[in-house]
């Protein structure tokens, strides 16, 4: 698990109180606490029993983070536009609370990034994932999930999800993180590695310069 107050990684075990039970079904409080950051998660669950006899199975049916109302992934990198990293924080932000508010906004920046760096403009998002794939240079791992998420999104079957990206409407199961993951591989690959490669060069030329040696 990622704590989301720090967002790092651990492994901790958790502590869960069953809250009682209600109409829309049983009710537990869960709790862990991060080592590196000292803060507590505090999570609201409602759940049910997958089976009616020993060994019960516990199925969570929603999750709910009490503590921190904040985003569950890291902000975008340092080296993101400001307009595209403004767009991926709050959509992240809103991901706990709302998931069809967080995919239209996700999508959203997805469709500015492709417009922007893909320098791809067509008549909705679909055809312009559908550009950016027939593109050259996009690394494998990032076009087939460009194509994964033109399946998971169901664009076809879904137009205004193509036509009217920003709107707030029904996302598929999977869909926000696909999108949001895509994101992180295009950040990656179109500001975070260039600007990698630009300090790398500008350190290599300094040390070249201090030994009397031309520059790359």
């Amino acid at each position: 698990m990622r704590c989301p107050h720090c967002h790092v990684a651990i492994n901790v075990p958790e502590s869960e109180a069953h809250l009682g039970r209600d109409v829309d079904g049983e009710w537990m409080a869960r709790t862990f606490d991060c080592p590196e950051c000292s803060r507590m998660t505090v999570q609201l669950v409602r759940f049910h029993h997958g089976r009616s006899g020993p060994p019960f199975v516990q199925v969570d049916d929603e999750v709910e983070v009490v503590r921190p109302h904040s985003s569950l992934r890291p902000p975008a990198p340092p080296e993101v536009p400001e307009s595209l990293s403004r767009l991926y924080d709050e959509a992240s932000g809103v991901a706990p609370l709302s998931p069809r508010a967080s995919g239209a906004l996700a999508r959203r920046a997805l469709q500015q990034l492709i417009r922007d760096e893909g320098g791809i403009q067509k008549r909705d998002l679909a055809a312009e994932i559908d550009g950016l794939v027939a593109s050259a240079g996009l690394p494998t791992h990032l076009t087939e999930l460009l194509h994964a998420v033109r399946q998971v999104g169901n664009f076809a079957a879904h137009p205004m999800k193509s036509t009217q990206t920003g709107d707030v409407i029904d996302v598929e199961p999977g869909e926000v993180e696909l999108v949001f993951n895509i994101l992180d591989g295009l950040f990656d690959f179109y500001f975070v590695q260039p600007a990698v490669t630009a300090r790398r060069k500008a350190e290599l030329n300094a040390k070249l310069r201090a030994a009397g040696k031309p520059e790359l």
